[in-house]
């Protein structure tokens, strides 16, 4: 089912399947968010629980027993419950059920909530272990924008604006390897802008880790209009294309999509959070037009 919400500057939709937005306009119609194409990318903006990334033939390790769980895990395939709507506020739910238990054998609410002021809109995650032994896990978001917005524009007419100039390498991944490899790419040399190209996708997914930055801007060389993305608390920022597509993903983290060896263990992913029973994490970026 599909929710929407207002505040007289920003329209969003939801849907209850995967929590996952499917427009983001602002008050002139303009359409920010990417609408998926067959054959390109048909998703469009997928929440990324309880993995980040994929592991080695779908498969993890955990007490001895081999689970099988899919590239950034289950939420995207679930369908969430109404817990709150409000003019300018939503608020979903997911909790285990038979399916989820399948692939991950914790008990736990995974909570979504999308809050829209001003130009603004802010996401927040928050993960509660209803378990009786820790919690480990991973989240992030996927959202994609539309690259360029105008019909006279080109993917090259945009660009990335951090705040602080920056050095920063991505582990230079290459198709279905989910083990960190020692070999990286520069993206990043004492910059604080990064120049699209459809080439700088050519290899994957950028991860940029240990940045000085917690914010980003994607915006048109030409008038200046698109979105900042504010990542605080988030450790990892993930971009994204493939295909060519006319559309960029800016993916907040809490850990780095990577296997830290190749054993298969869940627990050993990097980055990955091991939350103690009862215990709550949250987990919050945002989206503001510019």
């Amino acid at each position: 089912m599909i929710y929407k919400i207002n505040n007289g500057n920003i329209y969003l939709s939801v849907d209850t399947m995967g929590a996952e937005m499917r427009s983001l306009c602002d008050v002139h119609g303009l359409e920010y968010l990417w609408q998926g194409q067959k054959g390109v990318w048909e998703g469009q903006a997928p929440i990324l629980f309880p993995i980040v990334g994929a592991q080695k033939d779908g498969q993890y390790l955990y007490n001895g027993k081999t689970y099988e769980i899919g590239n950034h895990g289950f939420a995207a395939a679930q369908n969430f419950k109404l817990l709150q709507k409000y003019s300018d506020k939503l608020v979903l739910s997911l909790s285990e059920n038979k399916e989820t238990l399948r692939q991950y054998p914790f008990k736990f609410q995974f909570t979504i909530g999308y809050e829209l002021s001003g130009d603004t809109l802010t996401v927040r995650f928050r993960v509660q272990n209803h378990d009786d032994k820790d919690l480990p896990f991973s989240v992030g978001g996927h959202p994609g924008f539309r690259v360029p917005l105008e019909d006279d524009e080109e993917f090259s007419d945009y660009a990335l604006k951090f705040p602080f100039r920056e050095n920063c390498n991505s582990p230079r991944l290459k198709r279905n390897e989910v083990t960190e490899p020692q070999d990286t790419l520069p993206v990043l040399q004492n910059s604080d802008t990064l120049p699209l190209s459809h080439e700088l996708f050519s290899n994957g997914v950028l991860i940029l880790r240990h940045l000085v930055s917690r914010s980003v801007s994607l915006y048109s060389k030409n008038s200046g209009r698109g979105v900042r993305v504010d990542f605080e608390g988030f450790d990892n920022l993930g971009l994204w294309q493939m295909n060519n597509g006319n559309f960029l993903c800016i993916e907040p983290w809490s850990s780095p999509g990577t296997h830290s060896a190749a054993s298969g263990l869940l627990t050993e992913r990097a980055g990955i959070t091991l939350l103690p029973p009862e215990e709550t994490a949250e987990y919050s970026f945002s989206v503001t037009i510019i």
